[in-house]
């Protein structure tokens, strides 16, 4: 039997079967996956996208400062005891800076070792600025006392080509969500849009800012 809770709009797939019509094929946004991060003060998770076979792309802020292990799993759940995939290396966009920058260039990138599984459905960096087609931004947040991979079904607010972020009107923000990727659905054709990075919350609705990644398509497969 399909599990579901669903919270406006809001669908928390607990397991990897279609639920919706929109999701008919599931595995084909499994690469979105889930990113421990250890620090002394604790383990922590963020959420990332794969986009090629050993980069993965997440927040920035997951990755500053003193950090004593990365992880990063496959499944859809987070489960600390699971097999993880080998970390190289991770680094920071020398254009982020928490305390200037904000949400610009929030991004960060992981070179793994090793291969992701064939399983996992790479999808291409979204590249133009028509925004024809569905919305989706994905999150390993925690709900319900657990991380799994969640869907969210955010709105267009603004495509800001100034500052290269992407502008949706979102309140399902959670905990880890930090990093996941906005994917744009048109038909058969997924691409990665942006990462998640944070909220706004004012005058102006509340609304999250989404680093897009197309002006850093270089940075990000610079080895």
């Amino acid at each position: 039997m399909q599990q579901m809770n669903l919270i406006l709009n809001v669908v928390v797939l607990l397991m990897t079967v279609p639920v919706l019509a929109a999701f008919d094929d599931w595995e084909k946004f499994n690469s979105s996956l889930v990113i421990e991060v250890r620090r002394s003060s604790g383990l922590f998770t963020c959420s990332g996208v794969a986009v090629s076979s050993t980069v993965i792309v997440t927040a920035g802020h997951c990755l500053e400062g003193n950090i004593l292990g990365v992880r990063v799993f496959t499944g859809a759940r987070y489960n600390p005891t699971d097999l993880s995939l080998e970390v190289k290396s991770y680094r920071v966009h020398p254009g982020y800076n928490p305390k200037t920058s904000r949400y610009i260039c929030d991004l960060a990138k992981i070179n793994l070792a090793q291969k992701l599984p064939r399983s996992i459905r790479v999808h291409p960096i979204y590249l133009g600025s028509n925004l024809r087609g569905e919305i989706f931004r994905f999150g390993f947040g925690e709900r319900s006392g657990r991380n799994a991979r969640t869907i969210i079904t955010p709105t267009l607010k603004y495509l800001n080509a100034a500052e290269e972020v992407l502008e949706l009107y979102d309140d399902f923000s959670r905990s880890g969500d930090s990093g996941g990727p906005v994917f744009l659905n048109s038909g058969d054709d997924v691409q990665v849009m942006a990462v998640h990075s944070t909220f706004s919350f004012g005058p102006a609705g509340n609304f999250s800012l989404n680093p897009l990644l197309r002006n850093h398509v270089s940075w990000i497969y610079d080895n």
